[in-house]
């Protein structure tokens, strides 16, 4: 990492640059830009690119001076989250003809000066015509406790009665009122919809790499979690054999409530197509409200430990899982 090639790039912007290295003060570096007070700031390294669960640790960690973050490399949607956390990030050079990219924050305007090209954070991807979390959720509901009163809908779902009505009214087709309640028509031709109009979506995905079996995993790392009071649950085949044991499970997906570093339990970052490990902060809501525990985990709904395996392309594991649903919905409908 070139840090000469960073100061130079300050001072380019108008920044005036002062190492430090007063032993009683814990700021690393002075910058002072336009005539504007100076401001002290601690520098640390991050050898590699910066990703979101080192960017939510540093941030959780009391200092005396604001933060300055120097990398290898972040994307786009990493320093825009760094700019709104007040961390100033910079994308060190490793090699001389690399530029330097990043921002720096100045912590009592809040103010941002960008240095180098200010890369678009790119949107993320909508696929429109998609059913609400609300209206999955009540379909997942009716597959799990069938024939249900709107009241008792609305009431599970954390929504209006007119909500739940509009919901109805839009399934028209898959569902049916009885004198036991609203109940599913097909609960095959209900997981048939799932399948089609239910799209999972993360704000936050990373994959990481254990050599451990991923059972044990799941399990030291929920406990670990629980234990810092971060709301998780597990997906993937892990969950699908807890539910409905059919193979040895070769990959975790564990949804948690915000970004988790998980280094500590011994596992490392890893490229998607190396991965055996996922972990996800859902947008849907209902991933983690609806979990429940089995066996010692806590584990999403089980129809969504099957969405997981049919679009991570585990077409035998889901198959069975689906068996098994579907054998369960059958015998407790209406």
């Amino acid at each position: 990492m070139l840090t000469t090639q960073i100061w130079l790039a300050l001072a380019e912007h108008a920044f005036g640059v002062t190492p430090l290295s007063d032993a009683k003060s814990t700021a690393d570096v002075q910058l002072k830009r336009d005539g504007g007070e100076p401001v002290q700031y601690e520098v640390t390294v991050v050898d590699g690119p910066l990703r979101p669960a080192r960017l939510s640790a540093e941030s959780a960690k009391e200092r005396a001076h604001p933060l300055l973050l120097l990398v290898a490399a972040a994307s786009p949607r990493t320093l825009a989250e760094a700019e709104r956390m007040g961390i100033s990030v910079l994308a060190a050079p490793q090699r001389a003809n690399e530029d330097i990219y990043g921002v720096v924050v100045h912590p009592g305007t809040g103010s941002a000066v960008h240095i180098g090209p200010r890369l678009a954070v790119p949107a993320r991807p909508k696929r429109p015509g998609r059913a609400p979390w609300s209206t999955s959720a009540l379909v997942i509901r009716l597959l799990d406790n069938p024939a249900h009163t709107q009241q008792e809908l609305a009431d599970a779902l954390g929504v209006s009665r007119v909500r739940v009505t509009q919901i109805l009214d839009k399934l028209d087709g898959l569902v049916a009122r009885g004198s036991a309640g609203w109940a599913l028509r097909s609960p095959a031709a209900a997981a048939d919809w799932l399948a089609g109009e239910y799209q999972p979506a993360s704000l936050v995905e990373e994959t990481w790499l254990t050599l451990d079996p991923v059972v044990e995993v799941a399990g030291e790392v929920s406990r670990g979690l629980a234990h810092q009071e971060v709301r998780c649950a597990i997906s993937g085949d892990v969950a699908a054999d807890v539910i409905a044991p059919w193979a040895n499970p070769t990959q975790l997906i564990v949804y948690c409530d915000r970004i988790v570093d998980l280094e500590p339990y011994g596992l490392t970052p890893s490229p998607e197509s190396s991965a055996n490990v996922i972990v996800r902060v859902p947008k849907d809501p209902y991933i983690l409200r609806d979990s429940r525990r089995a066996r010692g985990l806590p584990i999403v709904h089980p129809w969504r430990v099957w969405i997981d395996l049919a679009g991570r392309e585990f077409p035998d594991a889901a198959e069975a899982l689906r068996r098994s649903l579907l054998s369960h919905s059958e015998k407790v409908a209406p």
